[in-house]
């Protein structure tokens, strides 16, 4: 199988090589256009982003913050420090301080 020899573009420049090793670059004609946005979507996705914004504390806000910010973690810590002291009692270990 013998190819005639063709001139392609490389980044060294023109060179003549067989046809098979060219590649075929698409026109930009052949592109398909970007497809048409919905003014709705468009609306919703600006409303999105420009929420921090318009943002303002309400009372269901701030006692989400205090709830899940401030007193989960303070239970987390005192049940994790009396399981551990339980279990240092449970050893015969002496009781370890936890801050202060």
């Amino acid at each position: 199988l013998s190819q005639s020899p063709r001139r392609c573009s490389t980044p060294a420049g023109q060179i003549d090589i067989p046809t098979a090793f060219c590649v075929v670059r698409p026109k930009m004609s052949s592109l398909k256009p970007a497809p048409k946005m919905s003014p709705p979507i468009e609306k919703w996705v600006k409303h999105r982003e420009d929420f921090h914004l318009r943002y303002r504390p309400t009372g269901k806000n701030v006692r989400d913050v205090v709830l899940w910010g401030v007193a989960f973690p303070v239970f987390v810590y005192y049940l994790t420090v009396y399981q551990q002291k339980e279990v240092d009692r449970l050893n015969g270990r002496p009781n370890t301080k936890y801050m202060g």
